[in-house]
């Protein structure tokens, strides 16, 4: 089992990344480093903030102490493996809405997930549930919970749905918007209205201008 030990403010800044880098090593040794390091991607908000939530805990984490218990890395490539779907992921997925406001959506569920993870408190049976949706723009929605409103919910279908935005996230280079409460008002029709991919080549032609200047004429 490696032997881990933890940075400290306490610590010089030297002593800090000798220890972060003895650390490293170990886990190296102990895990397929590229598969994590790719899921802890999804952690990291720009390249000092972290986003809130697991992922986020777990990245900032690695980026100060250079590991991660096996529980953890367990946990995090199962969430990994949860959120690889196969449905079209788009990648002019916008975040929607603002931290904490209460919107109501119509959304599409994509597909609904469920795994297990090591349990994390008593009581806890492991079992985790992620549910994917997108709303008629194309922006990915994600659900994580037990919600008794939306559990009746069928793959496919659309529905009018009150929530809360939970959190703004990014997977594997795709927007989400991670909301809670959710709560079913009713099957509702959905009108896909697909956004434009600006980030196609397009070709600008720029004309010159053929307008001639006016001449003034002497007095």
């Amino acid at each position: 089992m490696a032997n881990y030990i933890r940075t400290s403010a306490s610590f010089s800044d030297l002593v800090n990344s000798e220890i972060k880098a003895a650390n490293q090593l170990q886990f190296a040794d102990s895990c397929d480093l590229p598969s994590v390091e790719e899921a802890l991607k999804a952690g990291r908000d720009g390249v000092t903030e972290y986003v809130s939530g697991f992922v986020g805990s777990l990245a900032q984490q690695y980026d100060r102490d250079g590991y991660l218990t096996p529980k953890q890395v367990s946990s995090l490539m199962s969430q990994r493996k949860a959120e690889s779907v196969d449905v079209e992921r788009n990648l002019n997925s916008k975040h929607i809405g603002s931290i904490r406001e209460v919107m109501v959506l119509t959304l599409k569920l994509n597909r609904v997930i469920e795994y297990r993870v090591k349990p994390a408190y008593m009581g806890d049976n492991g079992l985790r549930r992620v549910s994917l949706f997108q709303d008629e723009a194309g922006n990915e929605i994600c659900y994580r919970g037990f919600s008794k409103s939306i559990a009746d919910c069928i793959e496919g279908n659309a529905y009018r749905i009150k929530c809360e935005i939970k959190d703004w996230t990014e997977y594997q280079g795709c927007k989400q918007t991670v909301i809670k409460r959710p709560a079913v008002l009713f099957e509702a029709q959905f009108n896909a209205r697909p956004q434009v991919d600006l980030r196609k080549d397009t070709d600008v032609v720029v004309k010159s201008s053929t307008r001639q200047k006016k001449r003034i004429k002497s007095a």
